[in-house]
């Protein structure tokens, strides 16, 4: 009998896609080198004792928790402690880390064998019982690990490794993802033409990426980067410090440069010449931009 486990899960990137995602366009997703560690042992009583730093992310144990066993008819004690090696204000998709690692664990705590698909099947119906908008593109991320190519309702396509020089830039301010979500679906209804157009431009900007990617081709992803974070601004989730810190990379040498995620904060990501990287590091750093250690 197994009574006590530890797994772990990766936070995620979005290169390009995000908001086109939600409404069922594809998007490329990479994980980082930081992961959300879970650790669970059972305990006589029957009680569900939560040791987290991550405190916010709290609900997403919990739940994970409550739908495990109401899906496998167990009930059980348990000490759950989780630990991350990187902040959960960052936008790294701390939430779905926790969610699969959470999940990862009990079913090797209780001996459920999960696949990837049904671990990916029952994580996402976790997030979105909490978010009901959520795409899942994260939830994807953390069960296969590298770089991903999805698609909402269809099967995740893993690509091979290549090693993308990625500056990553925290902006300084946290994005409430939800808010900017609701904030592009009001758009998409008073302007419905305006903004599938733009949608359907990113979907061809990932496809277009995807095979740039595949031949290490990045000169023209970074052109793509470029194009996609256009449309962002279009969609109005950029802020002046985002345009400010995509500008400075380009000024400094780099193949090309967008916000990642939902917008309004959080990380941009800069596809760039090895030869620039300390002077593109510096020139953001000097403007605010914090570089994060996490690819």
């Amino acid at each position: 009998m197994i009574n006590q486990v530890k797994t772990s899960a990766a936070g995620k990137l979005m290169l390009l896609g995000e908001h086109a995602v939600v409404y069922g366009y594809p998007c490329l997703v990479t994980a980082i080198n930081k992961k959300i560690t879970v650790s669970i042992k059972k305990i006589p009583s029957q009680d569900i004792q939560l040791n987290s730093p991550i405190a916010p992310k709290s609900v997403y144990v919990a739940a994970s928790v409550s739908k495990f066993f109401q899906k496998y008819k167990f009930k059980s004690g348990l000490s759950i402690t989780t630990t991350s090696e990187f902040l959960p204000t960052l936008g790294l998709g701390s939430s779905s880390a926790v969610t699969v690692a959470t999940l990862k664990a009990l079913a090797q705590l209780f001996e459920i064998q999960l696949n990837k698909s049904q671990l990916f099947d029952l994580a996402v119906s976790v997030v979105r019982s909490i978010h009901s908008q959520a795409s899942g593109f994260d939830v994807a991320s953390a069960v296969y690990g590298g770089t991903i190519y999805y698609q909402i309702g269809k099967p995740v396509i893993q690509l091979p490794h290549r090693h993308l020089p990625l500056l990553v830039i925290y902006s300084g301010t946290k994005a409430d993802t939800s808010s900017i979500v609701a904030r592009v679906a009001a758009l998409k209804v008073k302007n419905p033409a305006k903004v599938n157009n733009i949608f359907k431009s990113i979907a061809s900007l990932v496809d277009k990426a995807k095979n740039a990617y595949l031949k290490s081709d990045w000169p023209t992803l970074g052109k793509l980067f470029n194009q996609n974070h256009q449309l962002l601004i279009k969609l109005g989730v950029s802020t002046d410090k985002l345009d400010s810190l995509v500008n400075t990379a380009l000024n400094n040498g780099a193949y090309g440069a967008k916000l990642s995620g939902a917008g309004q904060g959080d990380c941009v990501i800069v596809l760039y010449q090895p030869k620039y990287r300390h002077r593109l590091s510096n020139a953001l750093i000097k403007i605010g931009g914090k570089t994060l250690s996490v690819v």
